[in-house]
């Protein structure tokens, strides 16, 4: 499993083949009334940096010590070499 974490959100994922698993924690600094809006997209190139598969996702909301699940499966995971996740706040 790997991680990183943004200003206001930590991302951890696992891949199995072609389904992959996110989780979005959001840092307390990112909540408004205990929750933020979000719509998670993520963005998946091949070794050329030519984006190869894009996965949006309907507004979540993630509340103070949940995670929000993003399950996507991929079309050719034998491609996949980066992937980029956007976090767009969505106003309340």
């Amino acid at each position: 499993m790997s991680a990183f974490v943004y200003k206001w959100l930590k991302v951890t994922y696992r891949k199995q083949m072609e389904n992959w698993s996110l989780q979005l924690y959001c840092h307390e600094t990112a909540l408004v009334n205990n929750e933020a809006h979000v719509q998670p997209t993520i963005i998946v190139y091949n070794e050329e940096d030519k984006v190869i598969q894009v996965h949006r996702e309907e507004k979540r909301v993630c509340l103070r010590g949940c995670t929000v699940s993003v399950q996507m499966t991929m079309d050719n995971p034998d491609l996949a070499k980066n992937m980029s996740v956007l976090i767009k706040p969505i106003a309340t």
